[in-house]
């Protein structure tokens, strides 16, 4: 599988990067959403990242919100890329009483 790269981030669901780019087929089949072939790599950052896409920094998971701002509803005008929170470890199992 060919991982999509920009600007040294790892954009690794293939689907969402498409749809960060070119959009979906919406009504009466017209294409909407994406940012266009010719757009920035910030701008495909932020597009992916609003789709909720898996973005890596050398192989560490990046927060999600990182390139595109949830709250205010825009990509961010600088970047915040920060790693996720380490995941929760797993719980052992309990043991059987004999």
């Amino acid at each position: 599988m060919e991982q999509n790269k920009i600007n040294g981030y790892v954009l690794v669901n293939s689907e969402k990067f498409n749809r960060a780019i070119f959009g979906t087929v919406g009504a009466e089949g017209k294409m909407t959403g994406g940012v266009g072939e010719g757009a920035s790599p910030e701008a495909i950052l932020a597009e992916y990242d609003k789709l909720g896409g898996l973005i890596l920094k050398d192989g560490v998971k990046m927060e999600m919100g990182s390139f595109y701002d949830f709250e205010n509803k825009c990509p961010r005008e600088i970047a915040m890329p920060a790693p996720a929170a380490a995941p929760m470890p797993k719980a052992k199992k309990a043991k059987k009483a004999k």
